[in-house]
């Protein structure tokens, strides 16, 4: 399995190419600086295609210390990752490779018709690499170079204050069966080993996450750690279709002055649910069936 990235910023491309390297064990990363690296190693490529092209949108034509001229086309830096990418296509070796346009513009800023060239994605910079993860392991799975289940198809990640922890207890009492069943896999912070990188497998299991279940309180709202850390990222991840929300309303707080008021409550909102009392196991049940509908 390979992956080729090509990114002229030096820190953009060691932070992707190790990413790539941790979420994808066993993946050969090849990455070039500049659009005059990989049209001169383009013979390489075609002998060895890659399965996906990661490529930054403006991509310099050569370094500075290489004293090359501009003269093997016409326009810009602006346009130097769409150049690669037709030279791929160019060659019956590599029309078929996948391409991945990875820019700090917006689509519609680089493509102003929307329309991307066959066999092409586009994914938008960002620290947190959710979009830009999802879509290579989706490539990858299609072409059957990692296993199904890497893709966790039915993974929800369960996002919830400390302080609320009696009842994440209880929604996972409620998943157990479902869990036993395979319908579901759930992670939660509880999962995570003592000596673990907890940081790291926290950002793991968001990545590989089909769902996202959010226990909302008053202590949610507040946390700075939930806001920065999980929601900040969820929401972003769910703008770019890549994972579904479902959020309860646990105990009555102002998710009203938050994003999450422009997606749809699991349950109604007129009886937060540590609010019931002999119905509560009823929404827990109902909650559930929820969540196995949107992980299959």
């Amino acid at each position: 399995m390979k992956i080729t990235v090509v990114e002229d910023d030096v820190l953009e491309r060691e932070f992707l190419t190790s990413h790539l390297a941790k979420h994808f064990p066993g993946v050969e990363v090849e990455s070039f600086d500049t659009e005059n690296s990989f049209r001169s190693a383009i013979q390489h490529i075609r002998a060895n295609p890659p399965n996906v092209v990661i490529i930054d949108v403006m991509l310099r034509w050569a370094d500075p210390v290489e004293n090359l001229i501009e003269k093997d086309f016409e326009g810009d830096y602006r346009q130097g990752g769409i150049r690669c990418q037709e030279l791929l296509a160019s060659f019956t070796e590599t029309e078929g490779v996948p391409v991945i346009f990875y820019s700090v513009l917006e689509r519609p800023d680089v493509f102003s018709d929307g329309r991307l060239p066959r066999n092409a994605l586009f994914s938008t910079k960002s620290g947190e690499l959710f979009d830009l993860t999802r879509k290579v392991r989706s490539l990858l799975a299609a072409q059957e170079s990692v296993p199904l289940a890497a893709t966790i198809k039915n993974k929800i990640f369960i996002s919830y204050s400390h302080k609320d922890k009696k009842f994440l207890d209880e929604l996972l009492i409620h998943l157990k069966p479902l869990e036993r069943a395979g319908r579901v896999s759930s992670w939660s912070d509880k999962q995570v080993k003592p000596g673990a990188k907890w940081f790291d497998e926290l950002n793991d299991s968001l990545h590989s996450s089909k769902v996202v279940v959010m226990l909302l309180t008053g202590n949610f709202l507040a946390s700075d750690f939930i806001n920065d850390y999980e929601l900040g990222p969820i929401l972003k991840e769910a703008e770019a279709g890549g994972v579904r929300i479902l959020w309860i309303l646990v105990r009555a707080c102002s998710y009203q002055h938050t994003t999450l008021k422009n997606y749809q409550a699991v349950m109604p909102l007129d009886k937060p649910l540590a609010e019931m009392k002999a119905e509560r196991d009823r929404a827990w049940v109902a909650i559930c069936r929820e969540i196995e509908r949107a992980a299959n």
